[in-house]
């Protein structure tokens, strides 16, 4: 729908920054590049209820269905895609500002938006709207479960599990039998 009405994704796709941080450490409110583009391309076409600039200076926009969506501070390219539950799930989270790295893959799940970048780690992306992080994947579905910094292996703490939303999708969207967390929000 947003490109009906600004035209192709790929032209109008840009990667900013979320909110700066004051001195004090806590969020500048109206700083958010990041924000003012959401707002003007995805926010119209989202049934969205509350929005916020979380602490470490991250926006979350919270759904009408009970789920949310998160992009990093540093970019607009990476989204977290809350299920349901946003607000708990971001309280188990190192720091509580949604940090994915012990939270990813159980109830917050990654997602990636980069339709104008034809690098070969992005191919999974390129010309195509939101889809489930797949940044330099090669292809082997083994990948998605070991062997990168990606994978979706469980409480590894030198993996970061951002993989684990492209092996559901490469299941039919429905959770693996060996899948290697209990999804709870």
């Amino acid at each position: 729908m947003s490109e009906n009405v600004n035209g192709d994704k790929k032209y109008w796709f840009q990667d900013l920054k979320g909110a700066e941080i004051d001195e004090d450490g806590k969020p500048i409110a109206g700083s958010s590049e990041a924000e003012k583009w959401f707002n003007i391309y995805l926010a119209p076409y989202l049934n969205n209820i509350e929005k916020e600039i979380l602490p470490d200076g991250s926006y979350i926009v919270y759904l009408a269905d009970g789920g949310a969506l998160r992009l990093p501070r540093a970019n607009t390219r990476d989204y977290y895609f809350f299920p349901g539950k946003p607000k708990k799930c971001i309280k188990k989270s190192k720091n509580n500002a949604g940090d994915w790295q012990n939270i990813s893959g159980i109830c917050m799940f990654a997602f990636n938006f980069k339709p104008n970048d034809s690098d070969f780690k992005w191919k999974y992306h390129y010309n195509k709207g939101m889809e489930p992080f797949k940044h330099d994947w090669n292809g082997d579905i083994n990948k998605l479960k070991s062997g990168s910094v990606y994978s979706c292996q469980g409480n590894n703490s030198s993996k970061n599990n951002l993989y684990c939303t492209a092996l559901i999708q490469m299941n039919d969207w429905k959770i693996p039998d060996d899948y290697p967390f209990k999804v709870s929000y």
